[in-house]
This record gives C-alpha cells, sequence and structure tokens, in this order.
C-alpha cells in the first residue's frame, strides 16, 4: 500500500561487514557479490502487529560499483483495517504508523554515505 524507492551506489571493493554496519538500523542482510543478489530482513518494533514490511531489491554492476534498488513497501495488516473501519474516522490512524515505517526505511537508506 506504501512503497518508497531508495538507489545506492556503492564500490565494488566494500566489504560486507561495512554493509551490515551501515544497514544495521534496518535489519539484517545477506550481499552475494558473486549471484548480486542483496536481500534485507529488516527488524520488527513494537507496532509491527499494524503492518507488514517487504524490502525488494535489484542489484546491478556496473564499472566500478554496485547500483542496487531498494522498494520498501509497507502494508497494514487485517488487524490495522479492522481498527480502522470499526473506529472510522480515527481508526485509520493506524495507517499511519505503515507509512510511517517505509518513510523511515527509505530515509536511513538515502543518508547513507559511501
Amino acid at each position: 500500500m506504501f512503497t518508497q524507492v531508495a538507489n545506492i551506489t556503492i564500490p565494488l571493493e566494500t566489504k560486507p561487514e561495512l554493509l551490515k554496519k551501515k544497514f544495521i538500523v534496518i535489519g539484517e542482510i545477506h550481499f552475494d557479490e558473486e549471484k548480486l543478489l542483496f536481500n534485507i530482513t529488516p527488524y520488527k518494533d513494537s507496532l509491527s502487529f499494524l503492518f507488514d514490511v517487504e524490502i525488494i531489491s535489484n542489484v546491478k554492476s556496473y564499472e566500478k560499483n554496485f547500483e542496487i534498488n531498494v522498494i520498501i513497501k509497507s502494508t497494514p495488516t487485517i488487524l490495522s483495517w479492522l481498527i480502522g473501519v470499526c473506529f472510522f474516522p480515527f481508526g485509520f490512524v493506524t495507517f499511519f504508523f505503515a507509512h510511517n515505517k517505509s518513510q523511515q526505511i527509505s530515509d536511513s537508506i538515502k543518508l547513507m554515505k559511501w
């Protein structure tokens, strides 16, 4: 429902330990340079029962860099929908948490310096 897109360009010689250190705020990462796979498993927080977060990444290698396109999708759970419908219009405030989480992850990625 709420989608954010972030692009990262990192040098080819970047070590996996540095990647894990940079992404510690967002979640656990697994990066395979040979197969060009970049998986991010986001951490759960105290309000994660109200939304689901899915992070999709696409890696391309060009020149001396990796170009990583990260798509963050945050969708309200059935519980959020029930609260939203039952306590209309105030119940839809729960959707703000889903939007805020996707925005927070996207901003964290955009602020990373390589």
